[in-house]
């Protein structure tokens, strides 16, 4: 290859010459080629080539026709694209891990796989189903079983979109058929993006009924299920969270567009509906209730429930306040303005230091306190200052979302809610009507806000969870969960729990002010005993911004254990790190590993 041409190109040519036929196809991958072998047959016939690159490991079939790509069974390369959210389920049903491990040989090509012997004793480690969401709209479900980690098959959403680069795509393709050499793209891995808009932001999925439920970066959540081959069109649903008539203009990228017209799509996911929501802002949470059919997302705007059973969207509410409108507005003065309020600010909080380190003492002598340094030395508790409105716009942030059966109306009967929570420290109650399913297209699922809350510390509300008598989250329409009910509100300073229906506070955990920390993730979970199985014990894992991984006690918050997990250094593993209802934990711990870990 000659490097001034093909310099940021790396390949491996391959070429046959015979009496019958004369071959050359130069393989080009998108990473550097650390080496590569020829396995051969027992005559000595080439039969593939194992091609070892910085990122992955490629094998081509050399003894088939048109020398097609095998697909690995092992070695996958799990940041073919970036890895924009991680997700973890590990009470999948029997049937749907049957199901799954069905679609990972529907291509056939890992029969191919040259390399064969070695032994495995197998491990101890629960059967888990990790969920990956990519750069390039692609979502791949992994199976972790026995410490190992399998492909089980991969749903692209980007093709229910249309993209800017579609036709530009077309035309060269066109053009590479004349180019010479020949070159063919093999491999996984791809950095490169065509469109950032196709991102996956969110990613849910329903161990027991195989509901997939994708938030994307430019507004669209995709509702998919487990279907056989087939070719249709893609319903879309669309929901304005706020509009121009309220003041609000929306400069920032436009939503995607999506195909119309029928679309083959083979046997695994498919999309049972798309739901655009407007502005098309990041999909900041989402919320899923197989039972109900039903479910919600959350942007920088306001917050959207979806019926994707049949289709219709049960209510849009914006978390816009007034300021935040006026904030959206791109005044040029306004990141001067900005600018100087932060110095001001700044100035404040120095001169409110100087002023406390100075303390008068018995007398008239004035007695100079010195600092302390050291940052081993901490209070008893820390005075948390309430914080002021969204200066950056931000405010109005859904960050988590959460459906429960439970007594919000009276404390006699329990009603479908939907709780939201925001960046301000506010909390949204929805009461939802669910109708029967065969009455669902002439009367529809309402929403109605029931009641608000706002924290008085206005941190951002991270998590919101019902738990019932004994600490047992509440989700879906399950009717054995005992009274009284429990609204566990988290936020980044501290856990909170109320009383239901009365929303009374009933205890209180304050981690900013007794540690210094603040929380970043947060899960129910329920620990079994070694020794008896019938022996369980409820309680709250959480992860802080300095890396360390606790264990609280339900419903008293009491703390069990702390231990240091990520390195406080380690922001994307902190930032990506999600927890599963049995104590387990899985992040990134670079951007092509994940580390598994377990607290029981």
């Amino acid at each position: 290859m000659p490097r001034a041409s093909y310099g940021d190109k790396f390949t491996v040519s391959v070429m046959k010459n015979t009496e019958d036929d004369e071959l050359h196809t130069v393989f080009d991958l998108t990473s550097k080629i650390i080496d590569w072998v020829v396995v051969e047959q027992e005559n000595g016939t080439p039969d593939s080539i194992l091609v070892l690159s910085e990122e992955e490991l490629v094998c081509v079939d050399l003894g088939t026709a048109g020398w097609p790509a095998v697909s690995s069974p092992y070695m996958q390369s799990v940041h073919s694209s970036a890895i924009t959210a991680i997700s973890q389920v590990n009470n999948v049903t029997k049937e749907l891990v049957e199901k799954l491990e069905g679609l990972k040989g529907s291509d056939g090509g890992s029969e191919r796989w040259p390399v064969t012997g070695g032994s495995y004793n197998g491990g101890k480690g629960d059967t888990t189903v990790i969920i990956t969401g990519h750069e390039d709209g692609s979502v791949k479900f992994w199976l972790s079983k026995d410490n190992i980690l399998t492909h089980l098959t991969t749903f692209d959403s980007n093709k229910y979109f249309r993209g800017e680069d579609d036709e530009d795509g077309e035309r060269e393709s066109d053009d590479e058929e004349e180019e010479w050499p020949p070159f063919r793209k093999i491999g996984q891995f791809d950095p490169y993006s065509d469109d950032p808009r196709l991102a996956v932001k969110k990613v849910m999925f329903c161990g027991s009924s195989g509901v997939l439920i994708i938030g994307g970066t430019a507004g669209q959540v995709i509702a998919a299920t487990l279907a056989e081959q087939s070719e249709g069109a893609t319903i879309v649903c669309r929901a304005d969270t706020v509009t121009e008539k309220e003041g609000f203009t929306w400069k920032g990228h436009k939503p995607l567009d999506i195909k119309t017209g029928a679309i083959k799509q083979p046997a695994g996911f498919q999309p049972k509906c798309v739901l655009q929501i407007s502005p098309p802002a990041s999909i900041t949470s989402l919320s899923l209730s197989q039972g109900w059919g039903i479910l919600a997302a959350g942007t920088a705007h306001g917050v959207v429930v979806l019926d994707y059973m049949f289709q219709h969207v049960v209510t849009a509410r914006s978390t816009l306040s007034a300021q935040d409108i006026a904030n959206a507005d791109d005044n040029p003065m306004s990141r001067k303005k900005s600018l100087k309020k932060s110095l001001r600010e700044s100035f404040r909080k120095l001169r409110k230091g100087r002023s406390q380190r100075v303390v008068k003492v018995k007398g008239d002598v004035v007695e100079q306190q010195p600092r302390v340094e050291s940052p081993i030395a901490r209070p008893v508790e820390r005075q948390v200052e309430a914080r002021g409105g969204s200066e950056d716009g931000l405010g109005s942030m859904v960050r988590c979302l959460h459906f429960a059966s439970t007594y919000i109306a009276t404390s006699m009967n329990m009603s479908p809610t939907l709780w939201a929570g925001t960046n301000t420290g506010q909390v949204l109650v929805f009461l939802l009507t669910i109708t029967p399913t065969d009455k669902r297209k002439n009367d529809k699922i309402t929403a109605v806000l029931a009641k608000e809350i706002q924290l008085k510390h206005r941190a951002p509300v991270i998590d919101i969870e019902v738990h019932d008598a004994g600490g047992l989250p509440v989700c879906g329409p399950h009717p054995s969960y005992p009274a009284p009910h429990r609204v566990l509100i988290t936020s980044e300073e501290q856990f909170k729990l109320f009383l239901l229906p009365q929303l009374k506070p009933c205890g209180k955990y304050k981690l900013t002010a007794h540690e210094g920390v603040r929380v970043r993730k947060t899960k129910s979970a329920t620990f079994t005993s070694c020794r008896d199985d019938k022996y369980t014990e409820n309680c709250l894992v959480y992860l802080a911004n300095s890396g360390e991984v606790g264990v609280l006690s339900l419903p008293d918050l009491r703390r069990q254990v702390s231990t240091q997990v990520i390195r406080r250094e380690d922001v994307v593993g902190i930032s990506s790190l999600t927890f599963s209802n049995t104590g387990n934990g899985l992040y990134l711990s670079s951007s092509s590993e994940l580390q598994q870990m377990s607290l029981s």
